[in-house]
């Protein structure tokens, strides 16, 4: 087309603004959107909201999400956000400091998915409305992936299903073949 420069020019003008988005702006813009199937909300990682204990179910709730991601179309986690979008925060989650709450986290992706998958999950926290939320970004893997080795989950809209028998083996056959 004839007017591609002046098209470019806008689109750079347009594009400058959004790239200057902050995290905590584009962790908004998530939360608004709501869960779906590349969007997931946790309350906590490690607390039992009901009991007030530490739980290995909650845990795994979370690291079941990531497999999921990881076997569909990757998506994003949000750890410190309600199911209804509120921004709860991670502050009494158990660990006393960032660094902490980070290498529990790093340490049950490792032990429970596996170390392979690192450079498909990126995880930091971040500052939303003054609370701490932990952002893990999934980019969909290349293989199957599972918690623990042997529980296959994937990602439908809006929850994670874990398959098993004959359904595992066609999803995987046609997801990865």
């Amino acid at each position: 087309p004839k007017n591609t420069n002046v098209i470019l020019e806008k689109f750079d003008t347009i594009q400058g603004p959004l790239k200057s988005l902050s995290q905590e702006d584009e962790i908004l813009s998530l939360i608004r959107k709501g869960e779906g199937k590349q969007i997931e909300f946790k309350q906590t990682f490690s607390k039992n909201i009901r009991t007030k204990q530490k739980d290995k179910e909650i845990e795994k709730s979370s690291l079941k999400n990531i497999v999921g991601f990881l076997n569909a179309e990757g998506g994003t986690l949000l750890i410190g956000v309600s199911d209804d979008g509120i921004v709860t925060g991670i502050e009494d989650d158990f660990f006393k400091t960032n660094d902490k709450y980070l290498l529990h986290f790093k340490n049950l992706i490792n032990s429970k998915i596996g170390s392979a998958y690192y450079p498909l999950i990126d995880f930091d926290i971040f500052t939303v409305l003054n609370k701490k939320v932990l952002k893990v970004d999934c980019k969909a893997s290349t293989v199957p992936c599972f918690y623990e080795e042997k529980e296959f989950y994937v990602r439908t809209n809006p929850a994670t299903d874990r398959l098993e028998g004959r359904r595992q083996m066609e999803y995987i056959k046609s997801r990865f073949e």
